[in-house]
């Protein structure tokens, strides 16, 4: 282990749309364990704001701006992104 490096970190989480408005805020900050995974920072999140575990079937998790799977790792410092399904757009 490195100087300044604990055993857990921060973890910036971007919450878009319906989740937004779930958790009443468009980023959280979490602090997890270095060997950390998507699964794990969205366990994490849902253990805080409980009300956004009923979305996880219809999430699509991105790491660092780019769609990742639930079980990529996540180092400290990373950006984390779930985004659920939206639709609209303009109908004319």
């Amino acid at each position: 282990m490195g100087y300044g490096r604990t055993m857990s970190d921060t973890v910036r989480v971007l919450l878009f749309a319906t989740l937004r408005e779930l958790a009443g805020s468009p980023m959280v900050d979490l602090t997890l364990p270095v060997e950390s995974t998507v699964s794990g920072c969205w366990d994490e999140l849902c253990s805080k704001l409980p009300q956004l575990s009923v979305q996880r079937q219809v999430i699509r998790p991105a790491l660092n701006r780019s769609y990742v799977g639930w079980d990529t790792r996540v180092s400290p410092g990373d950006e984390l992104a779930f985004i659920p399904p939206v639709s609209g757009g303009w109908g004319g």
